[in-house]
């Protein structure tokens, strides 16, 4: 077993198929643990209310491949850093895709030194492109997104059904 931290989880929304694959991810990734939101039979809390758990795997929370088994679900997770390493956050938004970057204990982006050079020494020349590329290495479009889509806490039923 790898280190333990805390992780986080907040779908904002979801079909109800997909809502299945999220389900058994947080039954399946997180079975010996208590999420601090509320989890009803069948149903899929989303928007607002986050799931936390106090100790995770590390590794295990990213190597689900959540975005890939639930394409049409927008969602926030992160892991918290650990001794001298920083977190892992990955943020997907159905027609985005997947954002993801190291992180500190809040889900915020962080960037090493390296990785901001590397960034700058890509931008394009013009002064718009230079703000949207500074906005995706921040997550912006995938932060605009969750948020023009908020409405707030709610459950969704989840559908069992078999293909």
């Amino acid at each position: 077993m790898g280190d333990r931290t805390a992780g986080q989880l907040t779908v904002y929304w979801s079909t109800p198929k997909d809502a299945q694959v999220v389900m058994a991810f947080i039954e399946d990734i997180f079975t010996s643990v208590e999420w601090t939101a509320p989890i009803e039979p069948d149903k899929l809390l989303l928007g607002g209310e986050r799931y936390t758990v106090e100790e995770t795997d590390i590794g295990m929370v990213f190597n689900a491949t959540l975005a890939r088994d639930a394409p049409d679900t927008a969602y926030f997770m992160w892991v918290d850093p650990k001794y001298e390493f920083l977190g892992d956050l990955e943020v997907h938004v159905p027609g985005l895709g997947v954002y993801s970057a190291p992180c500190d204990a809040d889900g915020n982006p962080v960037h090493t030194w390296e990785a901001i050079k590397a960034f700058l020494d890509g931008l394009p020349d013009t002064v718009d492109d230079i703000a949207a590329e500074i906005g995706k290495l921040y997550g912006r479009p995938w932060y605009d997104a969750i948020a023009a889509h908020e409405d707030g806490p709610e459950f969704i039923e989840v559908d069992y059904e078999e293909d």
